[in-house]
């Protein structure tokens, strides 16, 4: 298993792809640091009361006056918004679908590792890829807002928010396995999983505002802090979200370590 974990990450090391994620993250960075800056030179809170439908409700609730607690709200939202969902599974297809794209999974299947081992060893490479970025954003992005000077700076703002974004980052890594298993189906390796995720993503946004929300895996991280697009309210997840999600992680660890065993099975009958 350690074996197979080096290796996986060695595999990440010689590859420019984490580096591009990074950047990718970094320029969402400045988008949402800009905004900071547009949230203090004008009064969105009362311009966008008058817009009505959902950004007249989240003005109503106060959440674009210019104030350190409204735009911490930004690091929980875009990694729980359509850009944390879409480049950590992005990093997922990755992960899972280059053994095929690059020709080495008839090597990588029949050597002398428990073909398990592969999985969970990608699984991890993936976790710590998925908590690197999402340090990365927070770091980036709050440093960021601490130039535009806003009002109400509080530690326990910082933390706060730093706790909704490691939560919301651990949902979405929750439903990676399901993205791992996509891309280890077809061709080419990356388009399915990212269909899947965009219609993922879409049908969360059909019922972000029903009972039903807290129990649809792909819109339980919008629910740590709400979101102003929509809006969602927040502090919507119970147990049972949560026992939810660990169900879909395992369902699709399950689902791709079944994969891996099919694809072993098919590289040996083929020798």
């Amino acid at each position: 298993m350690i074996r197979a974990i080096k290796a996986e990450f060695l595999k990440v090391k010689g590859s420019k792809v984490p580096l591009w994620t990074a950047l990718a993250v970094v320029a969402y960075g400045l988008v949402a640091i800009a905004g900071a800056f547009g949230m203090k030179a004008t009064d969105l809170n009362e311009t966008l009361s008058t817009a009505g439908g959902s950004w007249a409700i989240a003005a109503g609730r106060g959440w674009y006056s210019p104030t350190w607690e409204n735009v911490l709200r930004q690091n929980v939202q875009g990694i729980a918004g359509a850009w944390g969902v879409l480049l950590f599974g992005f990093v997922t297809a990755y992960v899972f679908g280059r053994e095929r794209k690059e020709g080495t999974d008839a090597t990588m299947l029949t050597s002398p590792v428990h073909r398990r081992s592969f999985a969970v060893a990608k699984t991890v490479v993936v976790a710590v890829w998925v908590l690197a970025l999402t340090l990365l954003a927070f770091l980036f992005q709050t440093a960021g807002f601490a130039l535009a000077g806003l009002e109400g700076f509080a530690w326990g703002h910082v933390f706060g928010s730093l706790g909704e974004t490691l939560q919301a980052a651990a949902l979405i890594y929750l439903t990676l396995p399901l993205v791992a298993f996509f891309a280890l189906t077809g061709k080419p390796r990356y388009l399915r999983p990212m269909l899947f995720l965009v219609v993922a993503w879409v049908l969360g946004n059909t019922v972000a505002t029903t009972d039903y929300a807290h129990l649809y895996p792909w819109m339980m991280p919008v629910l740590i802090g709400g979101a102003s697009w929509l809006p969602v309210p927040s502090d919507r997840l119970d147990l049972a979200s949560w026992v939810v999600a660990l169900g879909v992680f395992v369902f699709g660890l399950a689902l791709t370590m079944w994969k891996i065993g099919r694809s072993n099975d098919a590289v040996a009958g083929r020798e």
